[in-house]
């Protein structure tokens, strides 16, 4: 867990190594090797997450443990309003499955979004048909991405009517960076929440402490009296469950369909 600490924000991460992410959610194997690497990533890039289930994990953390998955919703809270996919215990086996995600793929929100903006999802809506301009407080939005329709259909409540601002090039829209920050959460929080739409290609598990401790946080509700106590045997054992080898292992099942 030491370790872990100076790891810094990317610490106790898995992810497929690059390139090769097409080959570990099988699309290889799906259509017998004849998508070149361009098409399965693309074809990833949109995938419609149905389910995803933790089959079966081991723990050997002393410590309780909050696990996140870049490309599913955190939908378990804390009492202190963190949020993760799952929990798990310390020094834990459970072999009994967990369903971690389930879209609603008959919702209206998820047909009209795959139908109208199939290209885009809740990672790349801040690049994507977007031109960033680095110390500069605006930016250039393509007309046909979706906060341009979120604006269009609030402009009543905002009291603003993107459709009489000029296009630059015929194509983009000129909007404040912290305007499109905003509207692209609100675009994740409201609408891509419902939207079982995923990129696969930036799929990536992360470990973290409970309720944001830090990974070299040593407290007497973890790891009992001999917190604060000086004395050499003492000190041994928090150097001992600081530097112990410990390991999360895991089996996911993802359901998910391509687009055609």
């Amino acid at each position: 867990m030491a370790n872990f600490q100076k790891q810094g924000e990317m610490a106790a991460t898995w992810k497929p190594r690059e390139g090769k992410q097409a080959t570990v959610f099988g699309l290889y194997d799906a259509f017998d090797n004849s998508l070149d690497h361009t098409t399965a990533t693309n074809a990833l890039a949109g995938a419609r997450v149905k389910s995803a289930t933790v089959l079966e994990y081991k723990s050997t953390f002393p410590v309780s443990l909050g696990v996140s998955i870049s490309c599913l919703n955190p939908d378990e809270a804390t009492d202190t309003g963190e949020r993760y996919v799952m929990t798990a215990l310390p020094l834990t086996t459970n072999t009994t499955p967990l369903t971690i995600h389930e879209s609603d793929n008959s919702s209206n929100e998820s047909l009209e979004w795959r139908n109208k903006y199939p290209e885009y999802n809740e990672n790349n809506l801040e690049s994507e048909g977007v031109i960033n301009l680095d110390k500069r407080a605006y930016m250039f939005v393509h007309k046909d991405h979706p906060v341009i329709e979120m604006l269009r259909c609030n402009k009543d409540v905002l009291s603003a009517d993107i459709d009489e601002q000029p296009l630059v090039d015929g194509q983009y829209y000129k909007l404040a960076t912290q305007v499109m920050r905003t509207m692209c959460n609100l675009l994740r929080t409201k609408v891509l929440s419902k939207v079982s739409t995923r990129d696969l290609n930036t799929f990536q598990v992360q470990l973290h402490r409970m309720n944001g401790k830090q990974w070299d946080r040593i407290g007497k509700d973890e790891f009992g009296d001999v917190v604060g106590r000086n004395d050499e045997k003492s000190v041994e054992k928090i150097t001992e469950a600081l530097n112990q080898h410990c390991t999360f292992t895991a089996r996911i099942k993802l359901e998910y369909d391509i687009q055609p």
